[in-house]
């Protein structure tokens, strides 16, 4: 079949032996949200599909989803007709689950966003190690982020990839979770670390018709926490480590039309959460790895402070690599014998913008 085509054109395929349509069925109807957040329920599947025969999203309304997979969800809408999208697209934090603060522990490892085409990876960026300090315990190790979706030439990232008759797209990587403080010895374990933040969502929007797009479509990563502050004066327990921020999930809309294309495509990943303050003579721990996204790896946490008498302020989490990564988390804090009080690690920054397409669909049938 060539371009153009109408809302009714099909084709057949033969090896999934299954109709194929662009701009969908519209079996579930029009979909309108006035006012308020209208939810589509993920039920932790990877891929969610709706064939609508309108979308029209008011200026002040979302639609949102909940209950994603833990690898993230791919949101796909279809629709026969027109799309309006004035309101709110929000799938922020619906990619792959970030790594649990450390608690006692190394943080946790932040989860791989799930891609539609390539499920090869490398390793996202690594919190940096903590040091021992003056006798103590040894500190914690950051989570390691969730790792690179490969192959960037994969996925749809311009118009001009449309000819392979497919879109592939990938949810953002969860960040790694923060180390915990050192134990100095003298307690149950050393001061918690900050949990990663989760990934973003993926999307992809099907327009048979005429697209109107003023709104916003967010498919962020979260932000890393904080690693928690020393908890008791002069406590031999080092500070925790900040998360990871989580990678941006991907954005594509394909349109018959365009009536207006004047909206915002949100796909930063989070910012790093900065390391705990304290006042103790022994170590930090090190922040949290960042997300990755595709063909990207997140940010490395800063290191924790070097404890003893050569105590120093946590270092400064290092900014995402590459687009749509989520930044680094930042470093725990030492101290000197003195008992001076030293600062944690800023979070590194939020990663570039993702990858995103708003294009005239010229080969998807």
């Amino acid at each position: 079949m060539s371009y153009p085509w109408s809302a009714g054109d099909e084709i057949i395929s033969s090896d999934l032996n299954k109709t194929i349509k662009f701009g969908g069925n519209g079996t579930d109807g029009a979909l309108t949200v006035a006012a308020g957040t209208t939810n589509i329920d993920a039920a932790g599947t990877k891929v969610v599909i709706k064939n609508y025969t309108t979308i029209s999203i008011s200026g002040g309304a979302t639609l949102g989803l909940i209950n994603p997979h833990a690898s993230g969800t791919v949101l796909i809408l279809k629709a026969t007709g027109n799309v309006t999208i004035a309101g709110t697209i929000d799938i922020k934090g619906d990619g792959a689950t970030s790594g649990a603060a450390g608690s006692n522990g190394n943080g946790g490892d932040g989860t791989n966003g799930f891609a539609i085409i390539d499920d090869n990876d490398h390793l996202g960026g690594q919190g940096a190690d903590g040091y021992d300090g003056g006798g103590g315990l040894a500190a914690r190790d950051g989570g390691t982020g969730g790792t690179i979706l490969i192959n960037k030439a994969l996925y749809t990232v311009a118009h001009t990839l449309l000819y392979r008759k497919s879109v592939n797209i990938a949810c953002g990587s969860g960040g790694g979770g923060g180390g915990s403080g050192a134990n100095g010895g003298t307690s149950s374990g050393g001061t918690d670390g900050g949990a990663g933040g989760r990934g973003g969502g993926g999307i992809l929007i099907e327009c048979a018709s005429a697209l109107d797009f003023s709104g916003t479509i967010d498919t962020r990563g979260n932000d890393g926490s904080n690693g928690v502050n020393q908890a008791v004066l002069n406590d031999r327990d080092a500070a925790g480590g900040g998360g990871g921020g989580g990678a941006g999930g991907m954005i594509v809309v394909l349109y018959y039309s365009l009536t207006a294309n004047t909206g915002t495509l949100s796909t930063n990943g989070g910012t790093g959460g900065n390391g705990g303050n304290t006042t103790n003579p022994w170590s930090g721990s090190g922040g949290g790895g960042g997300g990755a996204g595709a063909g990207c790896h997140g940010g490395a946490g800063g290191d924790g402070g070097n404890g003893g008498a050569a105590g120093t302020n946590g270092s400064v989490g290092s900014a995402a690599s590459g687009i749509g990564a989520g930044g680094g988390g930042g470093g725990g804090a030492g101290a000197d014998n003195s008992g001076a009080a030293k600062t944690g690690g800023t979070g590194g920054a939020a990663g570039a913008s993702g990858l995103s397409l708003v294009a005239l669909n010229t080969e998807i049938d």
